[in-house]
């Protein structure tokens, strides 16, 4: 098996699209099929079903993908290693909530740039859904989450904050002027909710538990920023950070309803997987995370 192989069927497998390895990559498709076939001929096994555009792993293809990232991280660790056990360098890979990426690690991820130049930074939002998976086949260094306390113990975790959850309707919202507000003074309301696997998301459903689902609304975004714009427009209510939230509310666009329910807040944890070797980078932006945005958690 070659590297180039592999590195297809890495592709491949991430992106469950030949045309798509084909651009990531700078390859003509019939050479990602090429070489997708050559590895299914040596190992003598199917790697992929195809379902029209779209290809999906089989179970050999499941078990040659998590070898797969094991080399790719034992080449970039050998590298990394030779070039200094000391210098910080080599690339990092940072996963966060979209509320963490734009309101927490902007500042962070700037100092650790001006700091150390020749890393090479690779930021993207948070799959909730497949965390785990992303950080265990280290497609992820770092991930930044809200919530996730009972994480697995093939991670490591480090509870930086709270993070107040607030919940939140248009100033002229009829339940702005009511005291104490609780999940019955919902029913006949509208909910916008963030994506699935969204820990506040979870929480406050749970909170609205008592109240039948016939009697809510329930709209989901996969933007912060779209809820907010769509609360602060009057079409419903609903509970995100308090951090992604302030500069509306301040602005009186948005305003905090006296919610009386179960606390919703909770802890920005950072998480990367016990069973790797850290790079110096790792092991640098996680002390750096810890320097600036540790806050002592209240009890």
């Amino acid at each position: 098996m070659e590297f180039k192989q592999l590195k297809t069927f890495r592709t491949a497998a991430r992106t469950e699209s030949f045309s798509e390895t084909a651009d990531i990559l700078c390859y003509v498709q019939s050479a990602v099929t090429a070489h997708i076939k050559a590895l299914e001929t040596e190992l003598n096994v199917k790697l992929f079903d195809r379902h029209g555009r779209n290809v999906k792993l089989t179970q050999a293809g499941i078990q040659l993908y998590q070898y797969t990232e094991q080399l790719f991280n034992l080449r970039e660790q050998a590298e990394t290693a030779v070039r200094s056990t000391q210098s910080v360098v080599g690339k990092l890979n940072i996963s966060a909530y979209e509320t963490v990426l734009t309101y927490r690690l902007p500042p962070l991820i700037t100092e650790f740039s001006k700091q150390f130049p020749e890393v090479n930074l690779f930021v993207s939002s948070l799959n909730v859904r497949r965390l785990s998976e992303q950080v265990i086949n280290h497609q992820v260094d770092i991930a930044f989450t809200l919530g996730h306390e009972d994480i697995a113990e093939r991670f490591s975790k480090f509870a930086l904050r709270k993070e107040q959850i607030v919940v939140i309707a248009a100033p002229d919202h009829p339940l702005v002027t009511r005291n104490s507000i609780t999940a019955e003074d919902f029913k006949g309301e509208t909910i916008l909710l963030t994506e699935q696997g969204c820990q506040y998301r979870k929480k406050f459903l749970t909170a609205l538990n008592d109240v039948k689902p016939v009697q809510i609304k329930y709209l989901e975004f996969v933007s912060i920023e779209a809820i907010k714009s769509c609360v602060s427009m009057g079409l419903g209510i609903a509970a995100i950070s308090r951090i992604s939230a302030q500069k509306d509310i301040d602005a009186g666009k948005l305003t905090v309803l006296d919610w009386a329910g179960p606390d919703l807040s909770l802890t920005l944890n950072m998480i990367w997987s016990s069973n790797r070797w850290l790079s110096p980078a790792v092991k640098t932006f996680i002390a750096l995370s810890k320097s600036r945005l540790f806050k002592q958690i209240e009890h």
